[in-house]
């Protein structure tokens, strides 16, 4: 399944990742694409979802009222 991600260019990888609540930014220095590769394999792995801003948005609004 890595072969998927290998060939993905490091903004679609970035992109991938936080669409699914997954930091790509570690003490201030981005991570390398290796990294990011792994990051996204472990994503596909345990199936995690794509957040919706909309969906964040309105789940906040939820919480407050």
């Amino acid at each position: 399944m890595e072969e998927r991600f290998d060939g993905k260019s490091v903004p679609w990888l970035k992109d991938f990742l936080t669409k699914r609540g997954i930091q790509v930014i570690d003490q201030g220095r981005s991570k390398r694409k290796a990294e990011l590769v792994a990051l996204a394999v472990k994503a596909r792995e345990m199936k995690l979802q794509r957040i919706d801003e909309d969906d964040e948005a309105t789940s906040d609004r939820r919480r407050d009222n």
